[in-house]
């Protein structure tokens, strides 16, 4: 039986970060059930920082929100079904040396979608479809019911935070009129990347290896990154089917390779701001 070679030639294409927790879960938010725009004829304004948009109409109300689904306190919305189909929501936060944020990470769940505006732009959506968006825009289907929390890293660039107050505003919308369950909560962090990158602590299986069998690398960095997804991890020019892992470790999977020599590389520019394909190891058989 042949035996599989691993040569490595690794690039660093990850970014390390600081994290600033802006808001958790279970925040107090304005709220306005969908029942007409929250703002018109700009029915965008309302998405806009507080300083610009008067939000009297809103009240305050705790996540999570829900109905149909149980979740533990926050608001229930008994009165949702078969009378609105999206609620509208404002959090205001503050930032301080806004310049130096440049990445946002959004920690939620929703059932069944949303859209989600900093300071009015448009950061984010999910499960709903590209375009302009009103009270009576519907969801997909939920993909997963009930909704379990996700994790997203965005690449905000300048200019959308600002130094003092900040408004996130997030659309959350049903699939229907009749749906039986709504679901929805949301913190905030920012990131201030570093200017001195990581570097790759230890690799498994070690490169030059042979293997009888090769489906999965664990790559273990010298600090904690963000931003890691399975395109990223190369093998034979082949991005990795999946990725497991947070903070200095993660683990590829992905089809087993035929036999000979495997390289495994980074893909050159991965989009995790800001672009980064320093060499740190050239680990070859």
């Amino acid at each position: 039986m042949f035996s599989r070679v691993v040569p490595f030639l690794l690039f660093y294409s990850v970014i390390s970060i600081q994290a600033a927790v802006l808001f958790p879960t279970g925040s107090t938010w304005r709220f306005l059930r969908g029942t007409n725009e929250a703002s018109f004829p700009d029915t965008l304004a309302w998405t806009g920082s507080t300083n610009n948009f008067n939000d009297s109409k809103f009240v305050d109300a705790p996540a999570p929100f829900w109905y149909g689904d149980i979740r533990e306190g926050g608001t229930q919305l008994l009165d949702m079904q078969n009378n609105y189909t999206c609620i509208f929501l404002r959090k205001g936060f503050m930032v301080t040396n806004a310049a130096q944020y440049s990445v946002l990470r959004l920690n939620y769940f929703v059932d069944d979608g949303l859209v989600v505006w900093v300071n009015g732009q448009e950061i984010w959506r999910d499960n709903v479809a590209t375009g302009p968006v009103s009270t009576n825009t519907l969801a997909g289907n939920q993909p997963i019911d009930p909704a379990v929390y996700t994790n997203i890293t965005i690449n905000t660039g300048s200019g959308v935070l600002l130094n003092g107050s900040n408004t996130l505003a997030v659309q959350v919308f049903n699939t229907s009129a009749g749906s039986s369950d709504l679901g929805f909560d949301l913190s905030l962090e920012a990131f201030v990347p570093e200017t001195i990158p990581p570097t790759l602590f230890s690799v498994s299986p070690e490169p030059g290896s042979v293997l009888t069998n090769l489906n999965s690398i664990t790559v273990t960095f010298s600090e904690p990154v963000v931003g890691v997804t399975a395109d990223d991890f190369l093998i034979d020019t082949q991005p990795a089917n999946s990725v497991t892992g947070s903070g200095t470790n993660y683990t590829f999977t992905f089809n087993t390779p035929p036999y000979g020599g495997v390289f495994i590389t980074w893909f050159p520019d991965p989009g995790i701001p800001p672009p980064r394909c320093d060499p740190v190891a050239s680990l070859t058989s």
